[in-house]
């Protein structure tokens, strides 16, 4: 990694979070459900759709990090975009050693747009991930388990799931799977609406949104198939655990899907001889997050 990309994917990660920070102060942003509740715990109040006894049983890292923030709204802001819009696409850098990755991260899914509109313990699970796959320190892998624990319900099984994959892989235990499966890339069918933990019937516009929105083709086909490729089966593995997780526990799992699809097609991208085109699509598909983004957060 020389440091010329490691300074440019600095600047990148500094002009899109200055960039959305400019958009949430300036712009009357619609609020959800979501934002709310974590915005009145982190207030040390107690939301609307939940009970105190339901308050004390959540799991407290994100909001207790974000109490420190909470007393002016311009400060609050600054912290989730700092965590999710220079952060994240900092820690994708450093795992793929692509500065392109960091563009990718906001135009080919609809993953960071979704995590700011309130998603904010589930995002910060997904930053521990990215962190424990970008460290190779025992000691620090093993904290990030424990935080993402006290973050979020899913992350009891994700995090230790994602310690064991990484040590499989790096010790070379097992992934002889290609001998079993074929050379397929794991492509999912769509994805499924719930509530809660309720899962709903399949529709047409939930294929549609998953496929062009979320893990979008052609961007997740090739970045499978990189992945694939190159042996990298801990994210197949965690794309495939995210999908199924989001038909049978709650449809937000889905979005890791394109975190993993971000990190696959950069570096697929970096060895492709059409950089050009694939850099005029993913722009047209920055302009189609973006601006279903801001109908979303202005308009809806």
């Amino acid at each position: 990694m020389r440091v010329k990309n490691f300074e440019l994917a600095i600047i990148l990660c500094a002009v899109f979070f200055l960039f959305f920070l400019a958009i949430h102060l300036n712009f009357p942003l619609q609020k959800n459900q979501d934002y709310s509740t974590h915005f009145s715990i982190a207030s040390g109040g107690v939301p609307s759709d939940m009970t105190a006894e339901r308050v004390a049983e959540y799991p407290p890292l994100f909001d207790w990090l974000a109490s420190f923030f909470i007393f002016r709204n311009e400060v609050w802001v600054f912290f989730y975009l700092f965590l999710f819009a220079f952060l994240t696409p900092l820690t994708i850098f450093f795992i793929t050693k692509s500065v392109y990755s960091v563009w990718f991260y906001f135009s080919i899914s609809s993953y960071f747009y979704f995590t700011i509109q309130g998603l904010f313990p589930q995002g910060l699970i997904i930053l521990f991930v990215l962190l424990m796959f970008a460290s190779k320190n025992l000691y620090l892998r093993l904290l990030l388990v424990l935080l993402g624990i006290l973050t979020h319900s899913t992350g009891i099984f994700l995090m230790p799931l994602v310690l064991i994959l990484i040590y499989l892989k790096e010790y070379y235990v097992i992934w002889k799977v290609n001998k079993l499966f074929g050379c397929v890339p794991m492509v999912p069918i769509g994805v499924v609406e719930s509530v809660g933990s309720r899962v709903a019937v399949f529709t047409y516009n939930d294929l549609i949104a998953f496929l062009l929105k979320v893990s979008p083709i052609p961007f997740c086909w090739f970045g499978l198939k990189w992945l694939w490729k190159n042996k990298e089966f801990g994210w197949l593995v965690l794309f495939a655990i995210s999908f199924l997780g989001a038909l049978f526990y709650s449809n937000r799992i889905i979005y890791f899907t394109g975190v993993i699809c971000v990190i696959g097609f950069s570096q697929y991208f970096e060895e492709s001889n059409n950089k050009k085109w694939w850099l005029v699509l993913s722009l047209i598909w920055f302009v189609i997050e973006f601006w279903s983004w801001v109908q979303n957060a202005l308009f809806c």
